[in-house]
């Protein structure tokens, strides 16, 4: 079977998509050298970039290619999934894995599901797989934690929804993200029998307040048993009681939980499952039951999203619940303050926080950091407790949720020499979320703070460079004036990184440097070989995986630069730049 152009559709239903859907202002020529000192493929791989599609007349796009980014859109090619076969494709996507703090990542991996681009083929011979591509795309969105994606994606997708994994997927993101569908929840629970579907009946129609509908389907319920007695129960007790009113003021102002509540008699958790479903904790937060922390240790980042927003748990307890999910995407900035905001904050412990919190790196001594710069009115107290939130983070948390709330703290800050502490930390935070422009406003400042060791992110960030500062100052700087190999190598990994975005680095920094061990292993192959044949899908499946659950932050400086070559290879400019950024963040210190 031949892959063909599709013809343009109807206009898709307008999704936002954050960050890399622009298309690139200066596409890097075919005819530029892979640097020979600081190789980002294999010796003589020679990146192309995809060649003209021809126009040839074709009949209508197969329903599974259909998406809500246009063809060419932020660069991407019609021919996304060119020389994959499909049940390759379906196979590759499975391995790629979600919940990574990185923005980028995830703006990458979500623009390749929505894209709209002939499907995969199936090889002459070969079976076609049991479940639909499409609907394996929009199953994907939904584990992502993309709900509204996946509804939209799914409407444009005939049929993607009778694949009843993936209409339980979609159901279960919305719970994931706190926006339940339920008037679409109800829709599809009318096409299934199993027993999820009735539960999902007697949440929505209690909350509804339709209680002879909610009694149906706990008696459908109850005809068909299970093994599930808590669900069961919690079924029961959300069919007996009426809606209720949110929860009095948390004193958290409007970040309070204003989740709806069933007063309904509260089932005992004694026998609380180790691994429940999303349901049963959207129920428990329902009927205000807590999770106990037994049964929090075994979620994984997207139900703890759902524990996070229960009122009714421990403000401890919720608040790791809640970074946790945050950091993988799965909880909004608004939520994870909630937590912070709702985590008890003892008077005396808060009068020697600056001492508590360089002996505790912790949820809640970040809860209580945040809520000491809500109390802070002087502005050098209030930068106090910026840098105290900034020895907080984790570099895997500067891009994530986390950051984003630092970010929020910083924001009320202007640089000056009152603020000179917290400048290079800015600069990191700002650069690792995506803010170019402010993270350019603390750059010039963090310079004079910390010296050379902000010439890569300053390089990275477009601004020009002293080659006599990038010779001398910065590799005493990061290696000490020794030889210390580790030191060297990170070094070589930093400026690998910078060569593949296309920052000048100045010749006397190569020459002291030896070239970094290239990366090797399966996924660097396909990647290396995708973007020699300039197939964007596989170039983009290889760099997810690359990457991993923890993103460009906990992925070596080499590795990076072959993931950032390679996109910019196949014209995906614009998304290897956010993910260098990212990463140089990260690791620049």
């Amino acid at each position: 079977m031949l892959l063909r152009p599709i013809t343009p559709a109807p206009a898709p239903v307008p999704v936002p998509v954050p960050g890399g859907t622009g298309a690139d202002p200066a596409p890097p020529r075919v005819d530029e050298p892979v640097s020979d000192l600081y190789p980002t493929a294999p010796p003589g791989a020679a990146y192309i970039r995809p060649g003209a599609v021809s126009t040839a007349p074709l009949g209508a796009p197969e329903p599974d290619g259909l998406g809500l980014i246009a063809p060419g859109d932020g660069g991407l090619s019609p021919l996304l999934w060119s020389g994959l076969s499909r049940g390759e494709a379906m196979a590759q996507l499975s391995r790629v894995p979600v919940g990574s703090p990185s923005p980028a990542s995830r703006a990458l991996f979500r623009r390749l599901l929505l894209a709209e681009a002939a499907p995969p083929a199936v090889p002459e011979g070969e079976m076609m797989p049991a479940r639909r591509f499409g609907a394996v795309r929009v199953e994907t969105l939904a584990a992502l934690g993309d709900p509204a994606a996946a509804r939209a994606l799914a409407e444009r997708i005939p049929g993607a929804l009778d694949d009843e994994a993936t209409a339980r997927a979609v159901v279960d993101a919305g719970f994931v993200a706190g926006t339940p569908d339920c008037a679409g929840a109800l829709e599809r629970a009318k096409g299934f029998k199993t027993v999820y579907w009735r539960r999902v009946e007697v949440y929505c129609r209690s909350l509804a307040g339709d209680r002879a509908g909610a009694e149906m389907a706990l008696s459908m319920l109850q005809d068909k048993g299970g093994n599930d007695p808590l669900g069961l129960r919690l079924a029961e007790a959300m069919a007996a009681g009426t809606p209720a009113a949110p929860p009095p003021d948390t004193g958290a102002g409007d970040e309070a939980d204003t989740t709806p509540r069933i007063a309904g008699p509260s089932p005992s958790l004694t026998a609380a499952p180790h691994d429940p479903a999303v349901i049963t904790l959207a129920m428990m937060g329902a009927l205000g039951v807590p999770v106990p922390l037994e049964t929090l240790k075994t979620l994984g980042p997207a139900r703890l999203a759902v524990a996070a927003r229960n009122a009714a748990t421990d403000p401890l307890l919720r608040v790791t619940a809640a970074e946790r999910a945050a950091q993988s995407g799965f909880l909004d900035v608004k939520s994870l303050s909630a937590a912070y905001a709702a985590v008890p904050a003892p008077a005396e412990e808060m009068a020697r926080l600056e001492t508590a919190a360089r002996k505790e790196r912790s949820p809640r001594m970040r809860a209580l950091v945040t809520q000491g710069l809500m109390g802070a009115m002087a502005g050098n107290r209030r930068v106090t407790m910026m840098n105290l939130m900034l020895n907080q983070l984790d570099p895997p948390m500067l891009a994530g949720a986390v950051g984003a709330v630092t970010a929020s703290m910083l924001d009320t800050a202007k640089p000056g020499p009152d603020s000179a502490a917290i400048a290079p930390g800015a600069v990191r935070v700002y650069l690792s979320q995506g803010r170019l422009d402010a993270a350019r406003r603390w750059l010039d400042l963090a310079g004079r703070t910390a010296g050379p060791r902000m010439r890569p992110l300053a390089a990275i960030m477009g601004a020009s460079i002293d080659t006599r500062a990038w010779g001398g100052p910065w590799l005493e700087t990061v290696m000490g004036g020794g030889a210390d190999e580790a030191a060297a190598e990170r070094a070589a990994g930093t400026v690998a990184l910078l060569a593949a975005t296309g920052a000048d680095v100045a010749p006397e920094v190569r020459g002291r440097l030896p070239p970094p061990p290239p990366p090797a292993g399966e996924a660097f192959e396909r990647l290396d070989a995708a973007a020699a044949d300039g197939r964007q899908g596989a170039v983009m499946l290889a760099a997810l995986q690359i990457m991993g659950r923890n993103g460009p932050a906990a992925t070596p400086l080499p590795a990076m630069a072959r993931v950032v070559s390679a996109l910019t290879a196949v014209g995906l400019s614009a998304d290897a730049l956010a993910l260098a950024r990212e990463a140089a963040a990260a690791q620049v210190r």
